[in-house]
C-alpha cells in the first residue's frame, strides 16, 4: 500500500475539511464504524510494542487503511503527552431518517456535546440535530468526550425547528423543559417515533416533558434516555 503524503495535516481547526480522533480506543471506534471515512491513521513509534497495535494494524489492512509510524507528527498533532494513536478521517454528514430523534438548542460545550452523544449511544439513540447551533461538532474535543460513540450517530444541523418539521412532520415531537406539562412516567415509552427537543425556551403549542431543574442538561439527557430505551 503506498503511503501518503502528510506534509497537509495541521493543528485542528473548524475550517479543515478533515479531524482527529485521538487515542487508540477512539480510534478502533473510528475504524469500526466509519471506516470509509479514515484517510491515515498514525502511531507513535513506543505503540507499537503493545499487543492492541497489532490488533490495529490487522483491522487498518482489512479495510485498506494506511497506518503510518510518525513520532515527530503525532507530536505536532496530539494534543496530549499520552496520545499515542491518532486517527485522520473526512467530515462527513450522514442523512437523517425517519426514527427516534435528539434535539439540542444552542448548545455551546464541547465536552457536553460529547457527553450526551456518549448517553445517546448508550441508549440506542443514533441521530442528532443541533438546532439554531454553531458549535463545531467534528471538533476533536467533542469526539474524544462521546468515547467514540460519536461515530455512532448521525449529526445534522437545523437553523429553526419550523425547518426540522418541514422534514419530519410525523415525529411525536416533546419539549423537554423544567416547566414541562408532563411530568416522565405520564409519556408512553413505547410512542414512536420520538423527538426529544432540549430547549432553552418551552413552545406553548407543543407537548412538553418536565424535566430536573437542579440537574445538568446531560444528567437529565440520560434519565430521559433510559425512559425511551428499547428494554
Amino acid at each position: 500500500m503506498k503511503l501518503p503524503n502528510l506534509s497537509f495535516l495541521k493543528k485542528y481547526d473548524a475550517s479543515l475539511t478533515y479531524s482527529y480522533a485521538y487515542g487508540a480506543f477512539v480510534t478502533f471506534e473510528l475504524i469500526e464504524h466509519r471506516a470509509q471515512d479514515v484517510i491515515v491513521i498514525l502511531v507513535d513509534e513506543s505503540f507499537t510494542y503493545q499487543e492492541k497495535f497489532f490488533d490495529l494494524k490487522n483491522l487498518c489492512t482489512k479495510h485498506h487503511i494506511p497506518i503510518v509510524i510518525d513520532q515527530k507528527m503525532i507530536s505536532k498533532l496530539r494534543n496530549k503527552d499520552n496520545c499515542f494513536v491518532i486517527g485522520v478521517f473526512k467530515k462527513t454528514t450522514y442523512e437523517l431518517t425517519e426514527g427516534n430523534h435528539i434535539i439540542l438548542e444552542n448548545i455551546t460545550d464541547y465536552g457536553q456535546l460529547g457527553t450526551i452523544i456518549r448517553g445517546m449511544n448508550g441508549f440506542n439513540f443514533k441521530q442528532l440535530i443541533l438546532l439554531n447551533c454553531e458549535i463545531d461538532y467534528f471538533h476533536p474535543h467533542v469526539i474524544r468526550a462521546s468515547m467514540g460513540s460519536f461515530f455512532h450517530v448521525k449529526i445534522k444541523t437545523y437553523p429553526s425547528i419550523e425547518s426540522y418539521k418541514q422534514n419530519f412532520s410525523k415525529q411525536n415531537l416533546f419539549a423537554c423543559h423544567p416547566h414541562g406539562k408532563l411530568k416522565l412516567k405520564e409519556v408512553d415509552p413505547t410512542i414512536m417515533p420520538i423527538t426529544l427537543w432540549f430547549s432553552n425556551h418551552l413552545p406553548c403549542n407543543e407537548a412538553s416533558i418536565q424535566i430536573f431543574q437542579n440537574l445538568d442538561l446531560e444528567n437529565n439527557a440520560n434519565i430521559l434516555f433510559f425512559h425511551f430505551f428499547e428494554k
